[in-house]
């Protein structure tokens, strides 16, 4: 196991300071009369200087523009001084505090004076306006000073933010424009909405290679208009098709939060869905590969906006079932490992022993190499003969059918005896191993796994560089969604492993919606694997749950508002954690090299191993590398994940069994100074709508960017 990452605590947030020390002794009466001889002072010698400096801070104070601002009144007061002449500026603002300071001088000679010192202003029609250009240039740098003072005197948390310039302003109507206009793309990567300051709040290509996790809003009832038209449709029914309705968003927005908001992140129509399909429609434009699998039941819309926009950058659209129709069969492969690695990572071993899984798994092996020694007739389907091999004794029979000549033949029936006689002890394995498979066959989208006339296949999807969607309602398909899901994330750790072979990148990405419905160490492991074979994973979710155990996996976090503040403190502290600190770690840190560079079956058979579950004890770890593939800075910052039950809970002793002990709950995560994501930014439903945290290769933390809907092409070209 690595070692991990740096455990020193880094420095808190931005506490207040003063300039004169609050424990000095009668500090109170210095600043008084510090500020009155500062009053005095200027009332004598700088009128115009203190009428500026008070105008100007206490406008900044009021219409809360940063204090940058204040550059325009000095730099038109410098400008007017360099017209007129500094020499002549200069005079001017001296002829004045000149003449009072002359009479002021006279009066230990004939204290009368100070009966009389209006006297001393004489002339001040005159030599005031004189005092014009520089006075803009020094109450322009007084109020910035007033204006650091308070900035100096308040903790980072309790500063106000500071209203929109005009300058901002502009430069977000642009934006928001160009996202809307479908400008979707930038120079190296995608927008995913508008900054606070304007700019784009975009993730590039580099930084989405470490995986992207966005968090949003669950989807709430369908939206009326949602599912999109033919593509002769207008631009309002094109809009609605990827939309969600705002008066919708609105209303739900305002709805009371029931107990059920604890595990998800609040009610209205979700909006991680919006922001992971701005970044899908990058890529597509980029004609990058994409692969699609829809958890969430978003197949109204999404199946409408991806035609649209793979239409129009010329991709081809795959479609997985009756929209299709599109046949996916990845179990119909001549590697029985790597065929029994995706059958072992579509199963659920979540129900049984530790040890059924090792058991069966073995079994699924031998199963594959003899159904390969003999192989069934072509247009049986795979699942079908495979749920009747499950049988040892069926599986003997098929054994006999192997040519007596098959170098092999007798090395597989030792094999086959000593697997058997392993599942004795748990028999009900293969029949739970039957049933589900059995489950998944009768299921409506379970006819689809098979072979027919247009096949669906991730290996198919990088060659023609097009894009595949797997759309799976779990309300639709039951279990058989979920299965499915896992199966796919399983061919593609195997796909992973395989281009890593080569050293080709992918050069692709998946999009998992509602990921929360599949296994968090598998996806953790498909990031980093990705990471090393050019595939980029987006994970998009609505169960807090899902998102705080895949923070520490992912380099990019898109966090929308949530509407819980335990819910928005615990998203928080994980966006603002250090690298490395997060409650569930990239468990492929470690192993994903390995599996990377161990070739397609080990990568598969450790995929897999991980997407069902995998924890030490219950079975076979995957291989070690035989060399060490290069790791992402921010990657090398994240400690192994440690598996459910490698510790006890806090304060108790070890267990015998630690399989089945629970995680302690994670400890209080450090903030970094400057760049902490405070739990408010997460909580308002209006203005701060975005929080996006990139951790590498250079950190970058932006909060209260907008999220923008981008309308749908045109057509083709």
């Amino acid at each position: 196991m690595p070692a991990r990452g740096a455990t020193a605590a880094a420095p808190g947030p931005r506490r207040a300071r003063y300039l004169i020390p609050r424990d000095l002794p009668r500090r109170a009466d210095l600043i008084a009369g510090l500020i009155t001889a500062a009053l005095i002072g200027q009332l004598l010698f700088a009128q115009l200087t203190l009428a500026f400096a008070a105008a100007l801070y206490l406008t900044g104070r009021l219409v809360r523009w940063r204090w940058t601002w204040l550059t325009v009144p000095a730099g038109v007061g410098l400008a007017w001084a360099l017209a007129i002449g500094p020499g002549v500026a200069l005079s001017g603002l001296v002829a004045g505090p000149r003449q009072v300071a002359a009479y002021l001088a006279g009066i230990p000679g004939e204290p009368g004076r100070l009966l009389h010192l209006g006297a001393a202003f004489t002339g001040a029609a005159q030599w005031l306006p004189r005092q014009l250009p520089l006075a803009l240039v020094l109450g322009s740098a007084e109020a910035a000073f007033l204006g650091w003072l308070d900035w100096l005197h308040t903790d980072a948390a309790a500063v106000r933010p500071a209203r929109t310039g005009l300058i901002v302003a502009a430069r977000r109507w642009y934006t928001r424009r160009a996202i809307r206009k479908g400008g979707v793309l930038t120079r190296d990567g995608s927008r995913l909405g508008v900054a606070a300051d304007g700019r784009s709040a975009a993730v590039s290509w580099a930084e989405a290679e470490g995986g992207v996790l966005v968090a949003g809003r669950q989807a709430g009832p369908a939206v009326p208009g949602a599912a999109a038209p033919a593509g002769g449709a207008g631009r309002s029914s094109r809009r609605a098709a990827a939309l969600f309705s705002r008066r919708a968003t609105r209303r739900d927005e305002g709805a009371p939060r029931s107990e059920e908001g604890r595990q998800r992140l609040s009610s209205g129509p979700e909006r991680a869905a919006s922001t992971a399909f701005r970044f899908v429609h990058a890529a597509i434009r980029r004609r990058k590969p994409v692969v699609i699998v829809d958890l969430a039941a978003q197949s109204g819309w999404l199946a409408g906006a991806l035609g649209a926009v793979s239409g129009a950058a010329g991709a081809p659209l795959h479609q997985f079932g009756p929209a299709g129709p599109g046949y996916y069969d990845p179990l119909r492969t001549g590697d029985p490992a790597r065929a029994a690695a995706l059958l072992t990572g579509l199963l659920d071993w979540s129900g049984g022993p530790d040890g059924r899984q090792r058991g069966c798994a073995a079994y699924l092996g031998e199963l594959f190499a003899i159904r390969r020694a003999a192989p069934p007739h072509a247009d049986q389907p795979v699942l079908a003969d495979v749920t009747s091999l499950l049988d040892p004794a069926a599986l003997a029979a098929r054994l006999r059918q192997v040519p007596s000549h098959h170098p092999h033949r007798a090395a597989m029936a030792t094999r086959l005896a000593s697997v058997t006689a392993l599942l004795q002890a748990d028999p009900g394995g293969l029949a739970d191993v039957a049933g589900q498979l059995t489950r998944l066959a009768s299921a409506p989208a379970g006819r689809w796994l098979g072979r027919g006339r247009e096949q669906i296949g991730l290996g198919r999807l990088l060659r023609e560089r097009a894009v595949g969607l797997f759309a799976l309602d779990p309300a639709e398909h039951g279990p058989a969604a979920a299965m499915i899901g896992r199966l796919v994330v399983a061919d593609a750790l195997a796909l992973c492993a395989d281009l890593r072979a080569m050293g080709v990148s992918g050069d692709a990405v998946a999009w998992f919606s509602g990921c929360e419905q599949l296994p968090p160490v598998a996806l953790a492991e498909l990031v980093a694997a990705g990471y090393r074979a050019g595939l980029t994973v987006v994970l998009s979710t609505t169960s807090v749950g899902a998102a705080a155990s895949l923070a520490g996996a992912v380099n990019v976090l898109a966090l929308h508002p949530v509407g819980d503040e335990a819910v928005a403190a615990e998203l928080a502290g994980l966006a603002s954690a250090q690298p490395g600190t997060g409650p569930l770690a990239a468990f492929s840190t470690a192993q994903a090299p390995a599996a990377a560079g161990a070739g397609p079956q080990a990568g598969a058979g450790a995929g897999v191993a991980a997407a069902a579950g995998w924890r030490p004890g219950t079975g076979p770890e995957p291989p070690p590398a035989p060399q060490r593939h290069p790791v992402p800075a921010w990657a090398r910052r994240v400690p192994v994940l440690e598996q459910p039950g490698a510790r006890a809970a806090a304060g108790s002793a070890p267990t015998a069994d630690p399989a089945g002990a629970r995680p302690a709950p994670p400890a209080p995560l450090p903030l970094i100074n400057g760049t902490d994501v405070p739990p408010g930014a997460l909580l308002s439903p209006r203005g701060e709508e975005l929080a996006l945290v990139v951790k590498g290769p250079r950190r970058r933390v932006r909060i209260g960017c907008r999220a923008v809907l981008a309308e749908l092409p045109e057509g083709p070209g």
